[in-house]
């Protein structure tokens, strides 16, 4: 009765162990918020132990419970073998293995500081002191936290799994040629979130979007606070817990993350390297593909996919994998402003492949046989449209007063504005991306712009905006730099890709050496068309404005190729 019907279903357990350090290096944040303190001490072996802090990646091991089912079918509905219906879907679980905390081990302190044998007492040293000791560069003035880098993992995740499923359709149309049409999909929840610096000034949420502390800078006071940004420093943040109603105090030991102030601080010069089990993936696409079978010596193929791949983070193992992030610290406090198409997405990608094998008469022997047997052409044709990007207003400064280790601002979008000159990158022009369509992030009202501190917008700027660069337009008079503005997540297209390979080939069968024996010329060229497929602007001109609220010179063009220009090579292959 069922006979044209086939049902697998699956259970399967995987598991891993918690990753560990052979020599006990490992020594982790209990919170962001934690004063790291002067207890961190070295043995005669040079290896740092922080007590009260954690001393594994995580207290508690999320995969014990991974319990991976799968339920699949294939359905021939016309029982005549030329149509197959199959889909499936399953639950697979992203495993926490060592490389992703590599960057968090390996650059933290107290052991991402060296120790120095021939450091001794009394003597300072670059790396430490020995044998018991850090010296400023690990701890800070006086005993305090400020090391280069610390390290904070959730030390209780979720479990990371992704949920993948599928539905296709294969439809044999004539003895050699096939058509299949299919949709894929994918859920991932509880993704890590890698960051090179958890540790910045809290915003506050507010109905125009996450405002930080005015004036600028003030989430936690520098030594010597020069004009905007401060000059950073040992950590004196008293003004701003006073400014916030706080004890005077409350900066020596704080409770969690209050907003308006810095994070964690006690480590205003340090960064807090980061791992976070909060990031969420989406993928949904349309698949067709094209299969027809040698005949007559042709094969031809082709596929094409229409999709989207949706992330909070692309991150795997570090904040700023590929070469489109401007910067490996994002707002990771909300998810919904980092939603967005992901670093590596492609929306649309067409492949067609054709190989020609060129029949000559079975007639022909001898010298003209040889000339005329065994030609053959191929090629090679792709089109796909181009990765995103997130262009990021002022990450050569730190405009909003953040504090962290690569603060970024996002601008406004005007609105209607066309993103991209599809023309760029012909008859000279470089300007992929259009610097009219972004400015400084705009206050809804003049209530907001003008609320009293610490909400509301940064007058100053305007007035340094105007001092430092007179020949510019002013600014609109609502611009507020300590807002985040409304430019979504890798929304800028980069351009496309055409490329054609296209191949000549010449089987030299020597049946006295072997039934296979065969010597093969090959003449190869690679971009036939010598087409100039530029790559994306690199990351250096991504930025529209700097933190003096001035345009940005080179932004927005190309200077690279996401492909050489045209090469022929030449090869000859034994096959035997």
């Amino acid at each position: 009765m069922f006979s044209n019907l086939t049902v697998n279903v699956g259970l399967r357990y995987e598991m891993s162990t918690i990753p560990t350090e052979t020599d006990d290096k490992i020594n982790q944040l209990m919170h962001p918020w934690q004063n790291p303190g002067n207890s961190c001490t070295a043995d005669l072996n040079g290896v740092g132990v922080c007590p009260g802090f954690y001393h594994q990646v995580f207290q508690q091991n999320p995969t014990l419970r991974n319990f991976e089912p799968r339920i699949g079918f294939a359905w021939d509905p016309f029982h005549n073998g030329k149509t197959s219906v199959r889909a499936g879907v399953g639950l697979f679980d992203v495993l926490p293995m060592s490389y992703m905390f590599a960057l968090n081990s390996l650059q933290t302190a107290p052991n991402g500081s060296e120790i120095d044998l021939s450091c001794g007492a009394g003597k300072a040293c670059a790396q430490g002191t020995y044998p018991t000791g850090f010296d400023a560069l690990a701890r800070g003035p006086a005993g305090g936290g400020n090391s280069l880098r610390w390290g904070y993992n959730d030390q209780f995740p979720k479990r990371n799994y992704i949920i993948q499923y599928n539905l296709n359709i294969q439809r044999q149309v004539t003895s050699d040629m096939s058509v299949t049409l299919a949709y894929i999909g994918s859920r991932g929840v509880h993704n890590p979130q890698q960051m090179d610096d958890i540790n910045t000034v809290y915003p506050y949420k507010t109905s125009a979007g996450w405002l930080f502390p005015n004036p600028v800078g003030s989430g936690c006071f520098a030594v010597n606070p020069t004009p905007p940004p401060p000059t950073l420093g040992p950590p004196n943040c008293s003004g701003t817990d006073v400014l916030l109603g706080l004890p005077a105090n409350f900066s020596d030991n704080p409770t969690g993350i209050v907003p308006g102030l810095l994070i964690n601080p006690q480590t205003t010069a340090a960064q807090i390297q980061s791992t976070i089990f909060q990031a969420q993936s989406w993928y949904n696409a349309l698949q067709v593909r094209v299969d027809k079978r040698m005949s007559h010596g042709l094969q031809v193929g082709g596929s094409f996919t229409w999709g989207k791949s949706f992330d909070t983070t692309s991150s795997s193992f570090a904040g700023d994998n590929y070469s489109n992030n401007i910067s490996p610290i994002v707002p990771w406090w909300d998810q919904g402003i980092i939603k967005g198409l992901s670093d590596f997405n492609v929306t649309s990608n067409l492949v067609i492949n054709a190989l020609w094998q060129i029949p000559a008469p079975a007639s022909l022997s001898g010298p003209v046989g040889w000339i005329a047997k065994g030609w053959g052409l191929g090629g090679v044709l792709e089109l796909s449209s181009g990765t995103p990007m997130w262009t990021l207003d002022g990450v050569e400064g730190d405009p909003m007063g953040q504090f962290d280790g690569a603060p970024l601002a996002i601008p406004d979008l005007v609105p209607g504005c066309q993103l991209t000159n599809t023309s760029s990158g012909r008859h000279g022009i470089l300007q992929y991306i259009n610097p009219n369509c972004f400015t400084n992030a705009i206050a809804p009202s003049v209530a907001f712009f003008n609320a009293p501190q610490p909400m509301g917008c940064d007058q100053s700027f305007i007035t340094t905006y105007a001092t430092k660069n007179p020949t510019l337009p002013p600014l609109n008079p609502l611009t507020c730099i300590n807002l985040l503005g409304n430019l979504p997540r890798n929304n800028v297209i980069g351009p496309g890709l055409i490329n054609l390979d296209f191949s000549i080939i010449k089987d030299n069968h020597i049946r006295k050496l072997g039934e296979a024996f065969n010597i093969q010329f090959r003449a190869e060229a690679f971009n036939l068309l010598n087409r100039a497929n530029f790559a994306p602007p690199p990351t250096g001109n991504l930025e529209p404005i700097d933190s003096t609220g001035a345009p940005v010179g080179g932004f927005g063009q190309l200077t690279t190729l996401q492909v050489p220009n045209r090469e022929i090579q030449f090869a000859l292959k034994v096959i035997f």
